[in-house]
Protein backbone atom coordinates (compact mmCIF):
# COMPACT_ATOMS: atom_id res chain seq x y z
CA UNK A 1 0.00 0.00 0.00
CA UNK A 2 2.79 2.41 0.89
CA UNK A 3 4.53 1.71 -2.42
CA UNK A 4 1.28 2.27 -4.37
CA UNK A 5 0.67 5.59 -2.61
CA UNK A 6 4.21 6.67 -3.40
CA UNK A 7 3.68 5.82 -7.06
CA UNK A 8 0.49 7.89 -7.14
CA UNK A 9 2.38 10.89 -5.76
CA UNK A 10 5.13 10.37 -8.30
CA UNK A 11 2.57 10.02 -11.08
CA UNK A 12 1.04 13.38 -10.16
CA UNK A 13 4.45 15.01 -10.17
CA UNK A 14 5.35 13.62 -13.57
CA UNK A 15 2.00 14.57 -15.06
CA UNK A 16 2.85 18.16 -14.18
CA UNK A 17 6.39 17.72 -15.49
CA UNK A 18 5.30 16.40 -18.86
CA UNK A 19 2.66 19.08 -19.18
CA UNK A 20 5.46 21.61 -18.90
CA UNK A 21 7.41 19.79 -21.57
CA UNK A 22 4.39 19.82 -23.84
CA UNK A 23 4.17 23.58 -23.58
CA UNK A 24 7.47 23.89 -25.41
CA UNK A 25 6.57 21.32 -28.03
CA UNK A 26 8.77 18.42 -26.92
CA UNK A 27 6.18 15.78 -26.20
CA UNK A 28 4.79 15.73 -29.74
CA UNK A 29 8.23 15.04 -31.14
CA UNK A 30 9.15 12.28 -28.70
CA UNK A 31 5.81 10.47 -28.63
CA UNK A 32 5.88 10.01 -32.39
CA UNK A 33 6.28 6.25 -32.07
CA UNK A 34 3.11 5.77 -30.04
CA UNK A 35 1.16 8.08 -32.36
CA UNK A 36 2.41 6.01 -35.29
CA UNK A 37 1.36 2.81 -33.54
CA UNK A 38 -2.11 4.17 -32.78
CA UNK A 39 -2.59 5.14 -36.43
CA UNK A 40 -1.46 1.65 -37.50
CA UNK A 41 1.08 3.07 -39.93
CA UNK A 42 4.07 1.14 -41.21
CA UNK A 43 7.01 0.78 -38.84
CA UNK A 44 10.49 1.28 -40.39
CA UNK A 45 12.34 -1.94 -41.15
CA UNK A 46 14.25 -2.77 -37.97
CA UNK A 47 17.06 -4.23 -40.06
CA UNK A 48 17.51 -1.35 -42.47
CA UNK A 49 21.17 -0.92 -41.52
CA UNK A 50 22.04 -4.54 -42.33
CA UNK A 51 22.37 -6.56 -45.50
CA UNK A 52 19.04 -8.23 -46.29
CA UNK A 53 18.05 -11.18 -48.42
CA UNK A 54 14.67 -12.12 -49.95
CA UNK A 55 12.35 -14.00 -47.62
CA UNK A 56 12.91 -17.77 -47.75
CA UNK A 57 12.72 -20.77 -45.40
CA UNK A 58 15.57 -21.47 -43.01
CA UNK A 59 17.56 -24.02 -45.05
CA UNK A 60 20.99 -23.98 -43.46
CA UNK A 61 22.40 -24.03 -39.97
CA UNK A 62 25.52 -22.07 -40.92
CA UNK A 63 24.70 -18.75 -42.65
CA UNK A 64 27.23 -16.06 -43.37
CA UNK A 65 27.67 -13.30 -40.77
CA UNK A 66 25.33 -10.73 -42.30
CA UNK A 67 22.71 -13.15 -43.62
CA UNK A 68 19.07 -12.30 -42.96
CA UNK A 69 16.23 -14.77 -43.34
CA UNK A 70 13.00 -12.89 -43.97
CA UNK A 71 12.78 -9.31 -42.72
CA UNK A 72 12.31 -9.69 -38.97
CA UNK A 73 15.88 -10.30 -37.79
CA UNK A 74 19.46 -9.79 -38.89
CA UNK A 75 22.88 -11.04 -37.85
CA UNK A 76 25.51 -8.34 -37.48
CA UNK A 77 28.86 -8.62 -39.21
CA UNK A 78 30.44 -6.90 -36.17
CA UNK A 79 30.18 -10.05 -34.04
CA UNK A 80 33.70 -11.33 -34.60
CA UNK A 81 35.69 -12.25 -31.48
CA UNK A 82 38.93 -14.23 -31.67
CA UNK A 83 38.37 -16.90 -29.04
CA UNK A 84 41.68 -18.55 -29.91
CA UNK A 85 43.68 -15.49 -28.87
CA UNK A 86 41.97 -15.44 -25.47
CA UNK A 87 40.45 -18.85 -24.61
CA UNK A 88 39.46 -17.64 -21.12
CA UNK A 89 37.32 -14.80 -22.49
CA UNK A 90 33.72 -14.61 -21.30
CA UNK A 91 30.83 -12.34 -22.32
CA UNK A 92 28.14 -10.28 -20.65
CA UNK A 93 25.11 -9.41 -22.77
CA UNK A 94 22.91 -6.34 -23.10
CA UNK A 95 19.51 -6.21 -24.81
CA UNK A 96 18.44 -2.75 -25.98
CA UNK A 97 14.76 -2.24 -26.80
CA UNK A 98 13.00 -0.01 -29.32
CA UNK A 99 9.49 -0.29 -27.88
CA UNK A 100 6.05 0.04 -29.46
CA UNK A 101 3.10 -0.39 -27.11
CA UNK A 102 -0.10 -2.36 -27.62
CA UNK A 103 -1.74 0.12 -25.28
CA UNK A 104 -0.72 3.19 -23.35
CA UNK A 105 1.63 2.48 -20.44
CA UNK A 106 2.18 5.35 -18.02
CA UNK A 107 5.82 4.74 -17.10
CA UNK A 108 6.71 3.51 -20.58
CA UNK A 109 5.18 6.56 -22.25
CA UNK A 110 7.21 8.83 -19.98
CA UNK A 111 10.39 6.88 -20.62
CA UNK A 112 9.85 6.96 -24.40
CA UNK A 113 9.26 10.67 -24.20
CA UNK A 114 12.40 11.53 -22.28
CA UNK A 115 14.63 9.13 -24.24
CA UNK A 116 13.60 10.97 -27.39
CA UNK A 117 14.75 14.25 -25.84
CA UNK A 118 18.18 13.05 -24.77
CA UNK A 119 19.17 11.50 -28.09
CA UNK A 120 19.80 8.47 -30.28
CA UNK A 121 22.32 5.66 -30.28
CA UNK A 122 25.08 5.83 -32.94
CA UNK A 123 22.97 3.59 -35.22
CA UNK A 124 20.20 6.21 -35.27
CA UNK A 125 17.74 4.35 -33.02
CA UNK A 126 16.28 5.78 -29.82
CA UNK A 127 16.29 2.87 -27.38
CA UNK A 128 13.69 3.10 -24.62
CA UNK A 129 14.73 0.23 -22.37
CA UNK A 130 17.69 -2.04 -21.62
CA UNK A 131 18.31 -5.29 -19.75
CA UNK A 132 21.37 -7.40 -18.95
CA UNK A 133 22.28 -11.08 -18.71
CA UNK A 134 25.17 -13.50 -18.34
CA UNK A 135 23.68 -15.77 -21.02
CA UNK A 136 21.66 -15.38 -24.22
CA UNK A 137 18.47 -17.14 -23.12
CA UNK A 138 15.27 -15.10 -23.32
CA UNK A 139 15.39 -14.19 -19.63
CA UNK A 140 17.42 -10.98 -19.40
CA UNK A 141 17.19 -8.98 -16.18
CA UNK A 142 15.72 -5.49 -16.25
CA UNK A 143 14.28 -2.82 -14.01
CA UNK A 144 10.67 -1.71 -14.47
CA UNK A 145 7.67 -0.97 -12.24
CA UNK A 146 6.04 -4.03 -10.74
CA UNK A 147 4.60 -5.38 -7.52
CA UNK A 148 7.32 -6.38 -5.11
CA UNK A 149 10.90 -6.37 -6.40
CA UNK A 150 11.22 -4.15 -9.51
CA UNK A 151 14.35 -5.99 -10.71
CA UNK A 152 13.14 -9.09 -12.52
CA UNK A 153 13.41 -11.35 -15.56
CA UNK A 154 12.09 -10.24 -18.96
CA UNK A 155 10.92 -12.51 -21.77
CA UNK A 156 10.00 -11.17 -25.20
CA UNK A 157 9.45 -14.07 -27.63
CA UNK A 158 6.75 -15.63 -25.47
CA UNK A 159 5.62 -13.06 -22.95
CA UNK A 160 5.87 -14.20 -19.34
CA UNK A 161 4.35 -12.57 -16.26
CA UNK A 162 6.28 -9.28 -16.49
CA UNK A 163 3.52 -6.65 -16.61
CA UNK A 164 5.63 -4.02 -18.37
CA UNK A 165 6.84 -6.37 -21.11
CA UNK A 166 3.25 -7.51 -21.69
CA UNK A 167 2.34 -3.96 -22.78
CA UNK A 168 4.94 -4.17 -25.59
CA UNK A 169 3.82 -5.10 -29.11
CA UNK A 170 6.04 -8.11 -29.88
CA UNK A 171 5.54 -7.82 -33.64
CA UNK A 172 6.56 -4.14 -33.95
CA UNK A 173 8.96 -3.79 -31.02
CA UNK A 174 12.56 -4.77 -31.71
CA UNK A 175 15.74 -5.35 -29.77
CA UNK A 176 19.47 -5.16 -30.36
CA UNK A 177 21.70 -7.67 -28.56
CA UNK A 178 25.27 -6.71 -27.63
CA UNK A 179 28.15 -8.78 -26.23
CA UNK A 180 30.76 -7.26 -23.92
CA UNK A 181 33.98 -9.28 -23.60
CA UNK A 182 35.21 -9.80 -20.04
CA UNK A 183 37.36 -12.02 -17.84
CA UNK A 184 36.08 -14.97 -15.84
CA UNK A 185 36.35 -12.91 -12.63
CA UNK A 186 34.37 -10.03 -14.15
CA UNK A 187 31.75 -12.46 -15.40
CA UNK A 188 31.36 -13.95 -11.92
CA UNK A 189 31.01 -10.46 -10.41
CA UNK A 190 28.19 -9.62 -12.80
CA UNK A 191 26.48 -12.95 -12.20
CA UNK A 192 26.54 -12.45 -8.41
CA UNK A 193 25.08 -8.94 -8.65
CA UNK A 194 22.30 -10.06 -10.99
CA UNK A 195 21.37 -13.11 -8.96
CA UNK A 196 21.19 -10.95 -5.85
CA UNK A 197 19.07 -8.28 -7.54
CA UNK A 198 16.33 -10.65 -8.77
CA UNK A 199 15.94 -12.42 -5.45
CA UNK A 200 12.23 -11.95 -4.57
CA UNK A 201 13.29 -11.03 -1.03
CA UNK A 202 15.03 -7.90 -2.33
CA UNK A 203 13.20 -4.62 -2.82
CA UNK A 204 14.71 -2.80 -5.78
CA UNK A 205 12.63 0.22 -6.78
CA UNK A 206 12.06 1.77 -10.20
CA UNK A 207 12.82 5.45 -9.51
CA UNK A 208 10.33 7.63 -11.40
CA UNK A 209 12.06 10.80 -10.18
CA UNK A 210 15.25 9.68 -11.90
CA UNK A 211 13.38 9.57 -15.21
CA UNK A 212 12.22 13.15 -14.68
CA UNK A 213 15.80 14.25 -13.97
CA UNK A 214 17.29 12.31 -16.90
CA UNK A 215 17.59 15.25 -19.35
CA UNK A 216 19.56 17.23 -16.74
CA UNK A 217 21.85 14.43 -15.58
CA UNK A 218 22.41 13.21 -19.14
CA UNK A 219 23.35 16.72 -20.30
CA UNK A 220 25.88 16.94 -17.47
CA UNK A 221 27.41 13.65 -18.63
CA UNK A 222 27.58 14.85 -22.22
CA UNK A 223 29.42 18.00 -21.15
CA UNK A 224 32.10 15.81 -19.56
CA UNK A 225 32.35 13.67 -22.69
CA UNK A 226 32.98 16.69 -24.93
CA UNK A 227 36.57 16.59 -23.68
CA UNK A 228 36.99 12.96 -24.80
CA UNK A 229 37.68 11.37 -28.18
CA UNK A 230 34.64 9.09 -28.36
CA UNK A 231 35.96 7.57 -31.57
CA UNK A 232 38.51 5.78 -29.39
CA UNK A 233 36.11 4.64 -26.68
CA UNK A 234 37.12 0.97 -27.02
CA UNK A 235 40.56 1.88 -25.66
CA UNK A 236 38.99 1.94 -22.19
CA UNK A 237 38.63 -1.83 -22.57
CA UNK A 238 42.34 -2.46 -23.21
CA UNK A 239 44.30 0.38 -21.56
CA UNK A 240 45.22 0.81 -17.91
CA UNK A 241 44.84 4.15 -16.16
CA UNK A 242 46.68 5.46 -13.14
CA UNK A 243 44.40 6.16 -10.20
CA UNK A 244 41.47 4.07 -11.44
CA UNK A 245 40.19 1.57 -8.87
CA UNK A 246 40.76 -2.04 -9.84
CA UNK A 247 37.90 -4.50 -10.10
CA UNK A 248 38.16 -7.14 -7.39
CA UNK A 249 36.05 -10.25 -6.78
CA UNK A 250 32.72 -9.47 -5.12
CA UNK A 251 32.04 -11.48 -2.00
CA UNK A 252 28.97 -9.64 -0.71
CA UNK A 253 26.60 -8.14 -3.33
CA UNK A 254 24.62 -6.43 -0.54
CA UNK A 255 27.67 -4.30 0.22
CA UNK A 256 27.77 -3.13 -3.42
CA UNK A 257 24.12 -2.12 -3.67
CA UNK A 258 24.18 0.75 -1.20
CA UNK A 259 21.20 2.05 -3.20
CA UNK A 260 18.36 -0.03 -4.64
CA UNK A 261 16.67 2.80 -6.52
CA UNK A 262 17.28 2.95 -10.30
CA UNK A 263 15.78 3.11 -13.75
CA UNK A 264 16.61 0.42 -16.29
CA UNK A 265 19.74 1.99 -17.76
CA UNK A 266 21.25 3.24 -14.50
CA UNK A 267 20.75 -0.22 -12.96
CA UNK A 268 22.57 -1.85 -15.88
CA UNK A 269 25.37 0.72 -15.83
CA UNK A 270 25.77 0.32 -12.05
CA UNK A 271 26.14 -3.46 -12.42
CA UNK A 272 28.68 -3.01 -15.22
CA UNK A 273 30.62 -0.38 -13.23
CA UNK A 274 31.11 -2.83 -10.38
CA UNK A 275 31.77 -5.83 -12.65
CA UNK A 276 33.92 -4.70 -15.58
CA UNK A 277 37.25 -2.90 -15.55
CA UNK A 278 36.48 -1.37 -18.96
CA UNK A 279 33.37 0.39 -17.66
CA UNK A 280 35.13 1.38 -14.42
CA UNK A 281 37.93 2.90 -16.54
CA UNK A 282 35.45 4.82 -18.69
CA UNK A 283 33.47 6.23 -15.78
CA UNK A 284 36.43 7.24 -13.61
CA UNK A 285 38.53 8.74 -16.42
CA UNK A 286 35.67 10.73 -17.97
CA UNK A 287 33.82 11.55 -14.74
CA UNK A 288 30.58 10.08 -16.14
CA UNK A 289 28.51 8.24 -13.55
CA UNK A 290 25.75 5.63 -13.90
CA UNK A 291 23.09 8.24 -13.10
CA UNK A 292 22.18 9.97 -16.35
CA UNK A 293 23.17 7.02 -18.58
CA UNK A 294 20.43 6.14 -21.08
CA UNK A 295 19.71 2.88 -22.94
CA UNK A 296 21.02 4.50 -26.13
CA UNK A 297 24.27 5.42 -24.35
CA UNK A 298 24.83 1.76 -23.46
CA UNK A 299 25.06 0.92 -27.16
CA UNK A 300 28.61 2.33 -26.92
CA UNK A 301 29.93 0.37 -23.92
CA UNK A 302 33.73 -0.05 -24.37
CA UNK A 303 34.53 -3.24 -26.24
CA UNK A 304 30.89 -4.14 -26.96
CA UNK A 305 29.79 -5.47 -30.35
CA UNK A 306 26.35 -5.97 -31.85
CA UNK A 307 25.38 -9.63 -32.26
CA UNK A 308 21.95 -9.38 -33.87
CA UNK A 309 18.74 -7.35 -34.21
CA UNK A 310 15.26 -8.81 -34.21
CA UNK A 311 11.61 -8.15 -33.50
CA UNK A 312 10.50 -9.60 -30.18
CA UNK A 313 8.61 -12.60 -31.51
CA UNK A 314 11.63 -13.81 -33.51
CA UNK A 315 14.17 -13.63 -30.68
CA UNK A 316 14.69 -17.38 -30.35
CA UNK A 317 14.92 -17.86 -34.11
CA UNK A 318 17.48 -15.06 -34.40
CA UNK A 319 19.42 -16.48 -31.47
CA UNK A 320 19.52 -19.95 -33.03
CA UNK A 321 20.68 -18.52 -36.35
CA UNK A 322 23.35 -16.42 -34.65
CA UNK A 323 24.79 -19.22 -32.53
CA UNK A 324 24.77 -21.59 -35.51
CA UNK A 325 27.18 -19.28 -37.30
CA UNK A 326 29.10 -18.27 -34.14
CA UNK A 327 29.77 -21.50 -32.20
CA UNK A 328 31.98 -19.64 -29.73
CA UNK A 329 28.68 -18.59 -28.10
CA UNK A 330 27.36 -22.16 -27.72
CA UNK A 331 27.94 -22.17 -23.97
CA UNK A 332 25.48 -19.30 -23.47
CA UNK A 333 22.39 -21.09 -24.82
CA UNK A 334 20.58 -24.18 -23.58
CA UNK A 335 19.77 -25.64 -27.02
CA UNK A 336 23.48 -26.13 -27.72
CA UNK A 337 23.88 -28.58 -24.83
Amino acid sequence: MQKNMSLLVLASFLTFFLSSCASIGQVYQINEKNIQNAQNTEVPNVCENFETLPEEPLKTKNPTHAELIGTNYSISDEAVFNKFENPDQKFIFLRLYDVYYDRSHFYGDILNSLMGVVGKAPNGIVYDHVSISVDLEDNFIGMNPSTGNDAHYEEIAIMGDNKYMNTNNKIKSMCTVLAIPCTQAEYENCKKLLEYSVDPKQNFIFNIFEIAAMPVTHTANMQKLKKQDLGRIDEFAVNTYEGVEKIVPIDDPAAIFTSKSYVCSTFVCFVLYHSLQSVRNFCQVTGVGPRGITPSDLYSVPGAKVLFNCVYQDYNLALFQFVSSHPEFDEYVAFSE
